[in-house]
This record gives structure tokens, sequence and C-alpha cells, in this order.
């Protein structure tokens, strides 16, 4: 309350709290320098670039932070700062990010406010123990990658060259070029237009085709721009004195009659050969990851979100790095997010911090492929009450160049956790088995996960008790049809391969699993419409007669991702239960009819995109219409073969 009261009292102080002294001035604690769009200046120990706020101890004594308060808003109780110690003359970098939590990774503490800052412009108010504002700053509308500090003399400017973490040495800038403003949004037309750009009095903007960013060695804009094809466009801002403008990007997509959605992205050094993101496939990490702009645009035409800041494109995959075609990833930074219902299958989701165009991994349309399998797979998954990554096709346009037709999937990871099933992003284990039975960390720590297989490991499932006691660690429902659906797919890239598992970090929590990567599902290479899952996936040696070619030793180096099954099979109760539950979703969700009438309906959305594939990766729409009819064979014929092979290995007939 007290501190409440002080900032009401804001108004009255404010003149006593525009401070401009000089370091050697000060006697207290200050706020030297902060960004509110921070691009690639700074990452926490996520991989994220949130705001931050660096504070400095002028003084010749420890400051010690426990206590000390830090807001951006008269309308709440400052943030209290955890008990650190600034050194004197030394400083802080603390972010700004709304994670509100301190994390200690070895020697570093990360130190996480709960708000953030405003890119447009707003204030920050620091607090002693007692309540009482010892600094303060209010600051105009912010930029990418621009810090805004205080001089040597105490005057608050921009730098273009940050310092979180020392002092602010740099040759500070007049501020930042507006941005020009453009007279159409992206857009799809079907008449040339005059594009008109304008900037402030004394600007002068220059502009670039192609993907390619504004260069002070780019077109000047002398006149209104004619656009009579898909043009992708970017331009900046210059003032005199003054820094670049924020760059603008717009795409005008020419009438094609797409009848599907198009998705246009705009991002340089995407080819070139020493630092190009699709010619170095291989290459991950941040360093990997180029700014980039993107337009979606629906089927009809209208357009449906534009995002020009805050936005950076990766290569994506595992294999498929190596293909001629990849898959590629969207990542929404900072407290940017994309804010727009992307799946007609989950309408109610309309937040989204990355994004995957997935290629259509083994399934390629010029491989044979349907690029479909995957998808329909996943919504089968979905209809059943799966954990699934959603999907929608579309046609794909880099720097105005047709890249095919490419599936939008949500991406598996923290923020899918939480935007789908409320889990705290920050208080979950997430787990990925990847190829060759490699278990990696994704997220929390495997603590659990591996004293539960240890429990599998030791323990005697025909023991009552110990299937009991293993039900209160897994989702036994969703385990169940997890692998009753793997065993449909002839998944023999599974068990030891694409598998996501998660828990929330809460008493009483139960592992379960979530779908991804069926491309092998529907008989892909039409030599698994027979293959016996059941026992793949069951095989406790290897199985050379179950094992296509690139996988040489018959399985027999990752065993111990069948364990579970095998254990769980052991016992009585659960193995009626498996075999009745296999029944149960034969004769509906994967019944013929049903799957064939989810593979036409995906097909029907997809098919106007097929001609766009096939102009930029090869092959033939009457290819592809084939891997449809293949797709729909296996619908008919799997569910009997599946039945089949449950008699024989359960020697039962109720099935």
């Amino acid at each position: 309350m007290k501190r409440f009261i002080v900032l009401c009292l804001l108004a009255v102080l404010t003149p006593l709290m525009c401070i401009s002294a000089a370091y050697g001035q000060v006697e207290t604690l200050i706020i030297n320098e902060l960004m509110a769009s921070n691009g690639d200046t700074l990452r926490d120990e996520d991989g994220d670039s949130p705001d931050w706020i660096e504070l400095y101890n002028p003084t010749n004594q420890v400051i010690n932070l426990g206590g000390y308060g830090i807001t951006d808003s008269t309308k709440k109780e400052p943030w209290t700062f955890p008990d650190i110690q600034i050194q004197p003359r030394s400083y802080l970098v603390i972010y700004a990010s709304g994670k509100d939590r301190v994390t200690k990774i070895g020697s570093t503490t990360h130190i996480h406010t709960d708000f953030s800052l405003s890119i447009e412009g707003e204030q920050i108010f620091l607090f002693n123990k007692e309540g009482r504002i010892i600094d303060y700053v209010r600051f105009p509308q912010q930029y990418r990658d621009v810090s805004y500090g205080r001089t040597e003399s105490g005057e608050w400017r921009f730098f273009s060259e940050p310092t979180p973490g020392s002092s602010n040495e740099s040759t500070p800038t007049l501020g930042i070029s507006q941005k020009p403003s453009v007279s159409e949004d992206s857009k799809v037309f079907s008449e040339p237009f005059y594009l008109t750009l304008d900037a402030t009095e004394g600007a002068t903007i220059y502009y670039a085709f192609g993907g390619e960013e504004p260069k002070l060695s780019s077109h000047v804009y002398t006149e209104p721009i004619l656009i009579d094809m898909t043009t992708v466009i970017r331009g900046m801002a210059v003032e005199p004195g003054k820094e670049p403008s924020p760059s603008f990007t717009r795409t005008f997509l020419y009438d094609e009659d797409y009848n599907i959605s198009v998705i246009s992205i705009a991002v340089e050094d995407f080819l070139f050969e020493d630092t190009g993101i699709w010619l170095n496939k291989d290459a991950r990490g941040e360093e990997w990851e180029r700014p980039a702009a993107v337009s979606f645009f629906e089927a009809d035409g209208t357009l449906g979100f534009h995002y020009e800041d805050d936005l950076g494109i990766r290569v994506h995959g595992g294999a498929s790095r190596s293909y001629e075609k990849s898959s590629l990833r969207l990542y929404w930074r900072n407290q940017t997010a994309l804010e727009y219902s992307l799946f007609p299958n989950k309408p109610e989701l309309d937040w989204f911090k990355r994004i995957i165009l997935r290629c259509g991994g083994q399934d390629l349309i010029h491989w044979d492929g349907s690029l479909l399998r995957c998808a329909v797979f996943s919504e089968l998954w979905r209809q059943i009450g799966g954990l699934v990554s959603s999907y929608h096709p579309v046609v794909v346009l880099i720097n105005e160049h047709n890249w095919g037709m490419y599936v939008l999937r949500e991406r598996i990871d923290k923020y899918y956790l939480a935007s789908n099933y409320g889990v705290d992003p920050d208080n979950v284990d997430l787990l990925k088995m990847e190829m060759w039975g490699i278990l990696t960390l994704k997220e929390g720590d495997m603590d659990e996960w591996n004293r539960m297989f240890r429990f599998f490991e030791t323990s005697d499932f025909t023991d009552p008790e110990v299937y009991k006691k293993a039900t209160e660690m897994i989702d036994i429902a969703n385990f169940t049809d997890y692998t009753i659906f793997q065993i449909y797919a002839g998944n023999f890239d599974w068990p030891h391969n694409n598998i996501y598992m998660f828990r929330e970090r809460t008493e009483g929590a139960k592992w379960r699993f979530v779908m991804w990567d069926l491309d092998d599902a529907f008989n892909l290479r039409q030599d698994t419409l027979h293959h016996n899952t059941l026992e793949w996936a069951t095989r406790d040696r290897p199985r050379y007669d179950l094992t296509p070619w690139w996988i040489h030793d018959g399985g027999g180096a990752y065993l111990y991702t069948t364990l579970m099954l095998r254990k769980f099979l052991e016992n009585p109760e659960y193995r009626e239960y498996f075999i009745k539950r296999t029944d149960e979703i034969l004769n509906t969700i994967l019944h013929p009819d049903h799957v064939i009438a989810e593979i036409e309906k995906a097909a029907a959305w997809a098919r106007p995109g097929v001609k766009w594939e096939v102009e930029r990766w090869g092959t033939s729409v009457e290819q592809w219409e084939r891997a449809v009819e293949i797709m729909k064979d296996s619908a008919r014929r799997r569910p009997e073969i599946m039945r089949e092979h449950y008699r024989n290995y359960f020697k039962t007939n109720s099935i």
C-alpha cells in the first residue's frame, strides 16, 4: 500500500525524478539502459529475446537489491527483486520478459520481471526498500535492436550499438527515422495499380524488390510504383542525422486462382552460398535464424495476417534437411505471437509462437507421395481425443518465387502444450524419442521419466498392484490409443523415433504421448500394408523380417523402446483391454468408410495446391491422384490385416 501511495503522488514528484545527472553526481541505483524491441542483441536462458533493463550502481558500496522494486505501471504493485548484489560501479541486466522468475545456471543468475516493455513507449519506475522512487525514465517509441540509455553526461539517447552490462560508450544517435507509410496493405489484386510511399519531411525513401532488405544503395523513391505482377517490396526511410527506419514489407499477389491458402515469406540471405539457410540446411541454432516478414492469404484471397517485425525463419527437420525440398520453421520473437485462428479443426486456438511449414517428409509428391499422410492421420487421432499438431495445406512463396505446397503444422513445444492443454510452459517435462532411439530433452528434466522406466525394467507386471502403480504414472488410455494408431499405420519408423511425451511437473501428473510424423502411414512405399507392426512393437530380439532396408540390425540396437508395451501386455487385465480397445477403434474412428471420407476431405482441401507443387518440384497431378488412391486402398484393407495379426499374436478370435 505504501508503494501504491507513492505511485499516486507521481504527478507531483515527476519534476524531481527527471534525473539527468552525471554518474559521479548520483548517490543511488539508477536505470542506465533499456531495450523494448530485442531482436538479436541478447538471448535469455530459453533462447528467447525478451526486453531488458540495465541497472547501474554508481556508488562505492555494494547494493543488495533484496526488497527493491521496479514496474512499468502506476496501477499495480512493483515487481520485487530477489536477494542479489550489485558491486560498486557495476551493472546488472534484468529481463523484462513477463516470465516472473529467477533462474541460476552455473554462476549466472537470470532475473525475469513480471512485466514487459511497450515498443510504443512508456515509463519505468525504480523503488528502494522503503518504497521510495529512486529513479524514473519515460521513453519514446523504440526500435528493433536499438537501445535507449544514458550518455556519460546523464542524457537519454538512442544507441544503435547497445551495450548491455557495460557503460554506454558507443556514439549515440539523434534517433531512428520514422517508418514510411504505404498506401496499400498486402493484398491479392487482378488489375495493375500504383503504390504510393510517404515519409516525414526531408527523409529519403529507399526500396527493394524480391525479399531483399532496403539499403542506401537501393532504389530511391521519387514517384508512385507500378505493381502489375506478384511483387514483394520492402522499404525504409532515412531522415537527416538519424538511423534508418525499420523496414516495411508488402506482398502483392497477382490473382491466379490459387483457391488455397497462400503464405508469402520475404527473407534476405535465404539462398546465398556462405550464409544462406537454404544452402546450409544442416546448420542449426540461433545463428542460422534469419529475420523475415510474412503475409498469409486465405483461399478466397483475403489477407489473414501480416507480420514484418520480430519474426524469424529457420530450416526445420531431421533427415528431411538433406532433401531437395525441406521444411521451414517460423518464430515469433519477444512478446510478439501469431494471433490468428489458423487451423479450422481448432478454431479456438489463435495464439502461436512457432509454426512449422512441413515439406511432407518421406511423403513428398515428387517421391510418389501425397503430402497428406501425416496430416490425415493426425486428424483421425485428434477426433479420438488424441494429442496432436493440427494441419493446414498452403502454397508457399519465398521472395516472390513459388516454393510449392507445404503443410502448416503446430510445433510440439512448451508453447503448444500451453495453448492446447493449459499446461504451465515453465513447469513441464517434454521429451522426444529421435532417430535410432535417442531420447532428447526438450523442456524440464528426465528425472521422472528415468524413475518410471526403471520401474518398468525391474517390475513384474503380472502383479495387479504393479500394473495399478504403472497406470498412476502413465495415462493408460492415451498410451493405448496411441499404440493402436501406430500399429494401424504400419509405422516401422517407431517406437524408436518421432515420439513426443510430456508430463506436467505437478503431483499426480501422468505421462502422455503426442502424435507426430506419420509419413509412412497408409502404405507409403506399398510395402507396409501387410507389415506386422504389432510384432515389431513388441519384439525382444532383432527382427530382420520386419525391417526396411535402411534398418540394418533388425532393430536390435533399441529394443528398450518396446519395453513398455511388452510389460503392459504381460498383465492379463491390460491385454484384454488392449484387444477390446483395438476392436472398438477399428469399428469406429478407423473404420474404412470414415478414414476414406477424411482422406477425400483432405485431398479436396489440398488439390488446388498440387499444380504449384508440381511446377516447383516435379512429377504430375495424375501421380498425386494415384497416391491418394493408394491411401484409400490401404484404409479399406489394413483393418482386416491388422485383426489377423492380433488373432495370431494373442491366440484369440475376439477381434
